[in-house]
Formats: structure tokens, sequence, C-alpha cells
């Protein structure tokens, strides 16, 4: 069967299901995993980092920053309070203080990644995309269009907890966290390999 006479049934037969949501869900998921798994088959993320991306991953999901010496693998993490936004070259000036007091060492090392916990705005972005899963059309009905405006992003896991959803949207968030994390990892270590800064931040 030609390449192209496969294309012409994969069309057909997604014509036949438009109107099904939930397969076309599950389509559009199983394309983007298949287009990642490819794109990314030649920049794997060394397995040493393993451990490292899920131990970040939890400590930004719990709202800490951290910091990653790529050739230690070390890593550090504070509070992010008052800490998002602040760029590198700030950090110096306006964090000697944060520095002191949880007795940090990342300024020290060669070189290092910064990683934050998501935004509001990020924050959104990630609820708006479990909301477009939701199977419950009833749910997915009302929280369509997330606004900010009503405090959703403070009020959206007392929803969720509500409606019988928190162990699903926790485990979607974390992946969504887990995401970032790895691709920014990734794009870290390249930048990494091309630079002669040795030290170079990463956040949302």
């Amino acid at each position: 069967m030609k390449t192209e006479e496969i294309y012409l049934d994969i069309v057909e037969k997604l014509s036949r299901i438009r109107e099904n949501r939930e397969i076309l869900i599950e389509v559009l998921n199983f394309l983007e995993a298949k287009m990642s798994d490819d794109t990314g088959s030649d920049n794997q993320i060394p397995p040493e980092y393993a451990d490292i991306i899920e131990q970040i991953t939890e400590a930004l999901n719990d709202g800490f920053a951290c910091f990653l010496n790529p050739e230690t693998l070390e890593v550090e993490q504070v509070s992010n309070s008052g800490l998002f936004g602040v760029s590198e070259t700030e950090y110096d000036e306006q964090n000697d203080d944060m520095v002191d007091e949880f007795g940090l060492d990342y300024p020290e090392w060669g070189s290092y990644v910064r990683f934050e916990p998501f935004g509001r705005n990020d924050m959104l972005n990630v609820m708006e995309k479990y909301v477009d899963l939701l199977h419950d059309d009833t749910l997915r009905i009302q929280l369509e269009n997330l606004s900010d405006d009503d405090g959703i992003v403070d009020r959206f896991d007392g929803i969720m907890e509500r409606t019988g959803n928190m162990e699903d949207w926790n485990s979607f968030k974390k992946k969504e966290i887990e995401n970032y994390v790895t691709s920014h990892l990734m794009s870290g270590l390249e930048n990494k390999l091309s630079t002669e800064d040795d030290i170079y931040s990463l956040s949302t």
C-alpha cells in the first residue's frame, strides 16, 4: 500500500469519527506522543538524569525553585516565594540574603540550571488542556473558557476534589511539569555545549 493511499485511508476513517470527541482526543494524543518520540530519538536525556528529573518535578510541584549542577547532578531547592520572574543577572544582587539564610551553594558552582514552578498563566494553560480531556461533558462545558479573573487557579483543586477528579488531575499536572523539566533540561544541556558561558538558567 502506497504512502498516499495510507494517508487517504486515514483521512477517510477520521471523517467517520469527526463527531466523536473522545476518540479524536485519543487519536490526537497518540499522534502527539508518536511525533515527540520520533523528534526526540536523537536527543535523549542521559539515563543518569532520570532520578533528577523526578526529584525536580516533585519539588516544582510543591512550589520550590530548583538549581541543578549538571556536572555533579547536585540539586538545591528553595521556596519560590518572591523569586518568580527574577532574572539571572538580578540573582546575585537581590538574593544574597536568601543564599545565606538557606545555606545554598549554587552561586559557587561552575555551572547550574535554574528551574521555576509554573506561574499562574502557565497553570491556567495546564488546566485548560486538562479540561479539554474531561469525559464529564457537563463539567467540561462549565469549565471551558477558563479565566483567572475569578481566581480559578486557586479554586481548581477544590473543584477537582468535589467532582472526584483530583487523582487524575494531579497525575496530569505532574506529567506536564515533568515534560517541562525534561524538555528544558535537554535544551539547557544543548546550550551548554554551544556556549562558553558557564552559567545558564531555565524557567517557565
